[in-house]
């Protein structure tokens, strides 16, 4: 798993619950670091994302399958039966990959908004499935 935010923490339990041997691979430079509360995520409300992270973490280390790292991974090559994925620290060799990297806000160029971004203005980012 590369990423290690809501997404790819909750993916990572529910592999290793089921009993596979995962590792998770997160920089710890996560996309909602600018929020100080997170809101509407039941038994989270009101914490920090930095402490969801930190509870979702001590979860996964319960469990003797689940291996967490942090690094950056530069490149990944297709080896045909499994990946290289080359991390700055080390080379990783897995047979699957699970991308949960996030999205990137663009800012919108208006003076002021930059300094109450993540306390006063958010960005929402939404996905419409179907027609």
């Amino acid at each position: 798993m590369i990423g290690g935010g809501p997404t790819g923490l909750s993916a990572v339990l529910v592999l290793g619950r089921a009993k596979l041997n995962v590792l998770l691979i997160d920089n710890n430079d996560p996309r909602n670091k600018v929020t100080n509360e997170s809101h509407g995520f039941i038994t989270n409300n009101s914490l920090s994302s930095f402490t969801i992270r930190e509870k979702a973490k001590n979860d996964l280390l319960k469990y003797s399958n689940i291996q967490l790292i942090s690094d950056n991974v530069a490149d990944i090559s297709d080896q045909r039966s499994f990946f290289i994925s080359e991390t700055l620290k080390n080379k990783l060799e897995t047979k699957r990959i699970i991308l949960a990297t996030g999205l990137k806000e663009t800012i919108p160029n208006v003076k002021g908004l930059e300094s109450v971004y993540g306390n006063l203005f958010f960005i929402a980012l939404f996905v419409m499935v179907g027609s």
